[in-house]
């Protein structure tokens, strides 16, 4: 019989697929985003591009800058699951996720209210930093209704985070193909409703894009905490890896007193959410800043263009970063129980993948760059200007894709004050000096133009390749080198494992323990109740 141990680790094929499923629950969102604009772009003007592309960033600042409700909560529900594995009180379990649960549902509605709130009172202030406000008046009734939804949007991105912490991969996956595919639906229906030529009716449009957008939002949160209140955490193949620590974890529960725990717990869950609010509001206020010297420095063919770059780039991110939400979804599991030497295999596994993805996509966009931009580009100017940025993006694919698996871990070891200040840093030492040189080149033609959205964009690439040096410099001279501590607990259970052997029936020890697994895991009603 094959001894449980074989099954203790992820195989090249599971560990694939799981990021797989990842990849399309990261990318489906900026792959339909991408369409839209592409489509936008094709049916109406450069104009109503630019301006659904600055709609578009402007209350970005609202919801994206809130990223801590996925990713902290994938990590934290990770880190619940493997701690609380052995518990045999399944109504604490369902207290302790509970909690974690209301809490993250209570933060996510007051944040986007607030954020939605802030960006539509200030939204004049906001346009008016771009220049030519005027030709950004067809889209503010679309950024009304972007606004509106805010509260919907960051509390599905909460519910997306608890689902991934719990495992379910491919139910997220599902979830957001079918979000993203309904937007890009309403697109076509709502520019084939519009019988008008291009230039006129743009606004009406736009308007009637924001009204869809906004029910397709409540939606996904409606669907995305129903899922969260009907599921449970599934086992994804570390259980035995988790169990070795099983006596140690339970003297430390039993030792501690609860009430201390818990407000410990939640003391930590705030401080962890400041600093992944302040590494995510610099994240997007990089984007912010390239695209007001977009706006100022170029015309409204190059700022079609930057936009388009800019999904371009978010597209080919968020595909890589499947692996990122494998690393938070296995790391906080292994790391919290400091199964190190898995951990180091789980990193060096996501990077050769992530890595690998990154040097196809180089591959692909230098053999079709030239197709591809001709194919979704109709204005010839603003092909032009895109042109000035796709090498750009080419090479920076291998250099996002590190960043982005090297960011899951920052996630899953809670090294989210490290993350922050690697953002503060890179923001001000290496992108604000880069972006805001872009602003000293003069105008007047359109050779000016491309070196302004060429030196915008390089200042995103400095960037990620200043996060790259230190986060690989965390992950590799700082958190793979911790002590491992689950070998002592793997002999204990062994010499466990030897004693059922020879006492009796042989496997009614074995049984015992799986049976517990099984009804920790698999019974069928909600693991919590909101």
């Amino acid at each position: 019989m094959l001894r449980r141990s074989e099954r203790d680790d992820i195989s090249h094929i599971e560990l694939l697929k799981a990021s797989l499923s990842a990849s399309v629950q990261n990318a489906a969102g900026p792959i339909g985003l991408a369409l839209q604009h592409v489509i936008l772009g094709k049916r109406k003007s450069s104009s109503a591009l630019a301006a659904f592309g600055v709609c578009v960033n402007i209350s970005n600042l609202g919801t994206t800058v809130f990223q801590f409700l996925v990713d902290g909560s994938t990590s934290q529900v990770g880190s619940l699951v493997a701690k609380h594995l052995d518990e045999t009180d399944e109504g604490k379990k369902k207290k302790l996720l509970g909690k974690h649960c209301k809490k993250s549902l209570v933060v996510s509605v007051l944040a986007g209210a607030s954020a939605g709130a802030l960006l539509l009172v200030s939204g004049n202030s906001l346009f008016s930093t771009l220049g030519e406000t005027d030709r950004m008046d067809i889209g503010r009734g679309y950024y009304a209704w972007r606004c509106l939804s805010m509260p919907f949007k960051t509390s599905s991105n909460a519910a997306v985070g608890i689902i991934g912490g719990y495992g379910h991969v491919h139910v997220v996956s599902v979830m957001n193909s079918v979000v993203a595919f309904l937007q890009v639906l309403m697109v076509c229906v709502v520019l084939h409703a519009s019988s008008s030529s291009k230039g006129k009716g743009e606004k009406e449009a736009l308007d009637a894009l924001g009204l869809a957008y906004f029910v397709v939002v409540m939606f996904h949160a409606v669907l995305g905490w129903a899922i969260v209140y009907f599921s449970r955490p599934k086992k994804i193949g570390l259980e035995r890896t988790m169990r070795r620590r099983r006596i140690e974890m339970r003297r430390r529960r039993e030792a501690a007193e609860e009430e201390e725990e818990e407000e410990e717990e939640s003391k930590k869950y705030f401080v962890d959410a400041l600093n992944m609010f302040g590494r995510s509001i610099l994240l997007q206020l990089s984007f912010f800043v390239a695209m007001i010297v977009a706006s100022r420095k170029l015309p409204v063919a190059g700022l079609a263009a930057h936009h388009l770059t800019a999904q371009l780039w978010l597209v080919c991110s968020y595909i890589v970063d499947g692996f990122a939400t494998i690393g938070t979804i296995y790391g906080s599991r292994l790391y919290s129980i400091k199964s190190i030497k898995k951990l180091r295999s789980l990193t060096v596994r996501l990077l050769s993948y992530g890595v690998s993805l990154g040097f196809f996509f180089c591959a692909i966009f230098l053999a079709f760059g030239t197709a591809a931009r001709k194919l979704f580009v109709g204005d010839e100017l603003t092909n032009y200007y895109l042109g000035k940025t796709w090498m750009l993006v080419t090479f920076a694919q291998p250099v996002n894709a590190v960043v982005f698996v090297l960011d899951g871990l920052m996630y899953a070891t809670k090294s989210f004050a490290f993350a922050r200040e690697v953002m503060v840093a890179g923001v001000g030492v290496v992108f604000l000096p880069t972006v805001l040189s872009a602003t000293l080149i003069n105008d007047g033609n359109s050779n000016s133009g491309a070196k302004v959205i060429a030196r915008v964009w390089t200042a995103k690439l400095a960037l990620n390749v200043w996060r790259m040096l230190f986060l690989s410099g965390r992950v590799f001279f700082w958190i793979l080198k911790e002590e491992d501590r689950s070998d002592e607990e793997e002999e204990e259970e062994e010499e466990d494992e030897s004693e059922g052997e020879t006492s009796g029936s042989g496997s009614d020890g074995e049984n015992t323990e799986e049976s517990l697994l099984e009804s920790d895991m698999d019974d069928d009603a909600p693991l919590l109740s909101l």
